[in-house]
């Protein structure tokens, strides 16, 4: 299973800071920067928590501090994932530079759910 802290000696942040499941919604917290060098563990521990009995997984971004194009990358590739395995998977609260790339790029709808207020 997934580790409830930041792990990051061995690759680098973002790793799943904490995660939760409370009626049928899995809450995830990420930390750290989204870039090439932590995008595949990213990737790896989310996909842990795809299958099974998850149908909704929130991953909240507000203690990111940092996405590059292969993070984006990285988080519509897990995304795809999930819907395809049934699990509606969206991302919430970018902060800064992290909202502003997702904003830049035109992909609130996509990462963030068809329900984001911006």
């Amino acid at each position: 299973m997934l580790s409830n802290r930041c792990i990051s000696s061995d690759r680098c942040a973002p790793v799943v800071a904490g995660f939760r499941e409370a009626a049928g919604v899995t809450e995830v917290w990420l930390c750290g920067e989204i870039d090439f060098a932590s995008s595949h563990g990213m990737v790896e521990d989310l996909d842990r928590l795809l299958g099974g009995d998850n149908r909704a997984i929130r991953v909240d971004l507000a203690a990111v501090t940092f996405l590059d194009a292969s993070g984006i990358g990285s988080c519509l590739q897990v995304q795809r994932r999930a819907r395809a395995g049934g699990c509606d998977l969206v991302f919430t609260n970018p902060r800064g530079i992290v909202a502003r790339v997702i904003s830049l790029l035109g992909l609130e709808s996509v990462l963030l759910g068809a329900d984001h207020r911006g």
